[in-house]
């Protein structure tokens, strides 16, 4: 007599001359003897061969089967199985179906009501910064960065900051005119500073198209800095980072002193001499996105550092560090269980591929992203430094400004704040997603009546990147004239194709321009 296993194998390999009444007869006496054991041996025995049996085995050995009390327990087992097979799918047919609806509602809903005003957070990948020298070599210049060849006149420097070796690079003209002074004019030097500061997977090379322009045009030294996290500022001991965070707090306080140690000690040590009065520059600090939240916040917390100059947001972000909802705050050393999990969507997020992407998104020109080939590798390759991943997980959770009020809260009060003592302008690209133009015209209404509001179109989340010339002559414009309106302003404006323009009042236009407008009250 075949044993059982060699006939359940020949059941389900489809041999005819095998029936289930076969593998009941090979089973052993005495697990048959009463009816709880009868059922014991059907979910062991025939639980595997009711899968693939075909129904003319069944047909063959049904009196058998229900004579021995198998076949109506295994059966019945056999259709539970597959009632909860077909629930499972249909399940997961109607939530493919009904989140393909919400999309469709959005897109719909965003077309009719607010062509320009659709309310799509996302966000961009951090760009980690790159291996770099373990001294402070501020006074050498280093070689040019791969993302794109910066100017003769531009030099790549590290300034040390506390644990960091902070990346900065600038550019300074060789002008024929001063600054002005209570003597009158200065016979040598630049009469302005401007200090730019890039967004969120950014850094200095993202201004590579304005620094050199603006310093020959405006007659200033540019700088470009790397906040620690980005771009190439980076620690100096890896080694030596427990209790470090990487928030909004420290890379204010890294702008502002910044500006104390570099940028005003070069430009008193640019002065003459023979003065009796040293010559005060005005200082402009520029911030795109995620820069510009901390300009606004490092001019407000001292606006004396501007020496009477101003504050230009690009398409600037109105909060930061929203994230943080979990215990752990950004502290480092990063929680194996956290870091564990978030490696596998790090890679994917940092890869060339969803970089590309984001910039699609973001961008409305796209001819801006083709005319820099360099900018995608650029943000991708600080990412491959050993620390990178601590570092974003750091950022993901850390707590925003003031984080015990509303998430607007640091921004709305810098606002306020340095409308009183110096001059703020906006420059939004009218198409972005991100920081949709009922943000700007938001911070419109709540800024005191000097705030200016300029917007372009088409332009997207970086317009000193996708139209560089007109950016480049509205902060001239703003540098040498105070003004946001130039006859050079118009033809930059028409050689990119964009419409300019000032926005005075900041009331919405669009319906859920008035809704966002109620909403954040």
């Amino acid at each position: 007599m075949r044993g059982p296993a060699h006939l359940l194998s020949s059941l389900t390999s489809g041999d005819d001359r095998t029936t289930l009444s076969d593998v009941l007869a090979s089973a052993p006496a005495q697990l048959m003897q009463t009816p709880v054991q009868r059922e014991t041996e059907a979910s062991a025995v025939l639980r595997n061969a009711l899968s693939t049996y075909t129904d003319q085995q069944v047909e063959a050995s049904r009196e058998d089967l229900l004579r021995s009390g198998y076949y109506r327990s295994a059966l019945l087992a056999r259709r539970r199985m597959q009632a909860k097979q077909k629930e499972a799918w249909w399940t997961r047919v109607l939530c493919a179906v009904f989140v393909a609806a919400l999309l469709v509602a959005a897109l719909l809903v965003g077309s009719i009501f607010a062509r320009d005003e659709q309310i799509i957070f996302t966000y961009l990948p951090p760009a980690m910064p790159t291996p770099h020298p373990s001294r402070v070599t501020s006074s050498r210049p280093r070689s040019a960065p791969r993302s794109a060849p910066p100017s003769s006149s531009s030099r790549s420097r590290f300034w040390r900051h506390r644990k960091f070796d902070v990346h900065y690079e600038t550019v300074k003209p060789s002008p024929e005119t001063g600054c002005k002074n209570g003597n009158g004019l200065t016979p040598s030097g630049p009469h302005a500073d401007v200090v730019f500061v890039a967004g969120f997977g950014c850094g200095s090379f993202h201004f590579h198209r304005n620094m050199e322009s603006l310093a020959r045009r405006a007659n200033v030294r540019c700088y470009a800095m790397d906040i620690v996290g980005q771009g190439k500022s980076w620690p100096v001991n890896l080694d030596d980072m427990d209790g470090h965070t990487y928030n909004a707090e420290g890379w204010v306080h890294q702008l502002g002193a910044f500006i104390d140690e570099v940028v005003h000690a070069d430009a008193d040590a640019d002065a003459n001499d023979d003065d009796d009065e040293r010559c005060k520059r005005p200082l402009y600090l520029v911030g795109n996105s995620l820069g510009g939240y901390l300009v606004a916040a490092t001019a407000a917390r001292d606006a004396r550092r501007l020496r009477g100059g101003g504050v230009v947001l690009l398409n600037a972000t109105p909060f930061w560090g929203s994230t943080a909802v979990l215990p752990w705050k950004g502290v480092l050393p990063v929680p194996r269980l956290l870091r564990t999990a978030l490696t596998g969507y790090w890679d994917f997020f940092r890869s060339e591929a969803n970089i590309t992407n984001i910039l699609s998104l973001v961008y409305a020109r796209k001819e801006a992203l083709e005319a820099d080939s360099h900018l995608i590798r650029s943000i991708r390759e600080p990412s491959d430094h050993p620390h990178a991943l601590d570092a974003f997980c750091s950022i993901l959770t850390s707590p925003a400004l003031d984080s015990n009020k509303s998430l607007t809260a640091a921004f709305d009060a810098a606002l306020i704040e340095l409308g009183e003592y110096a001059t703020v302008v906006q420059i939004n690209g009218r198409e972005d997603p991100w920081v949709v133009p009922a943000w700007g015209r938001r911070a419109k209404r709540l800024a005191p009546p000097n705030h200016r509001l300029v917007e372009i179109s088409p332009c997207g989340h970086c317009p000193h990147h996708e139209t560089p010339e007109t950016v480049n002559e509205l902060l001239t414009s703003l540098i040498v004239e105070e003004s946001v309106h130039s006859e050079s302003l118009d033809r930059a404006a028409a050689a990119e194709k964009v419409k300019v323009e000032e926005i005075t009042d900041g009331t919405p236009e669009t319906l859920l321009g008035h809704v966002f407008s109620w909403l954040t009250k």
